[in-house]
């Protein structure tokens, strides 16, 4: 695991957010999965640090649904007047 420096850069406390400037070369871009395998109906598990700096960075899992795949297609500008 690498450790960069980071620098803030902006915050907003009332939606608990950071800007952070991070040091170093840009990083990876996160490969997601493939959706047209997902199914209606299964069970997701979601793990990460919620609010982990107020409550001492203790991991939590989170549980939910799929409750519905709905296709969509791209708008054109003239079809959103």
């Amino acid at each position: 695991m690498t450790v960069r420096r980071a620098k803030l850069v902006a915050t907003d406390k009332a939606r608990d957010l950071a800007l952070l400037k991070i040091e170093g070369d840009p990083l990876p871009a996160l490969t997601l999965g493939d959706s047209s395998r997902a199914r209606e109906g299964w069970q997701l598990y979601f793990t990460g640090y919620s609010i982990g700096s107020v409550l001492g960075l203790n991991p939590s899992t989170q549980r939910g649904g799929l409750a519905a795949i709905i296709p969509s297609s791209p708008r054109s500008p003239a079809s959103c007047s």
